[in-house]
């Protein structure tokens, strides 16, 4: 089994802990959250990258105040190598 951090690989484990955090937060509470975007991929034991497909999936439940995401970026293909465009989010619950 590969690790990155010493925990085991969990192919939910970033809507598991929005999850978490959207049930610990207060109704009203606000998060700041800045996720890989461009085009849907999956860089292997490294991160995500978050695209039209999952966005809606990672935020299930919180309420988008605001987003500084550029729409032209989900057409870019960026390699996993490369720099990554993390636009910042903030979530209401």
């Amino acid at each position: 089994m590969y690790y990155r951090y010493g925990d085991q690989l969990n192919p939910w484990g970033d809507i598991i802990s929005m999850g978490r955090a959207w049930c610990q937060m207060k109704t009203g509470g606000r998060a700041l959250v800045g996720v890989p975007t461009g085009k849907d991929q999956i860089c292997f034991n490294a991160h995500r990258v978050y695209g039209p497909i999952m966005y809606p999936h990672v935020f299930a439940n919180w309420k988008l105040i605001y987003t500084s995401v550029d729409p032209r970026m989900y057409e870019l293909d960026v390699k996993c190598k490369d720099a990554i465009y993390h636009p910042i989010q903030v979530l209401e619950k």
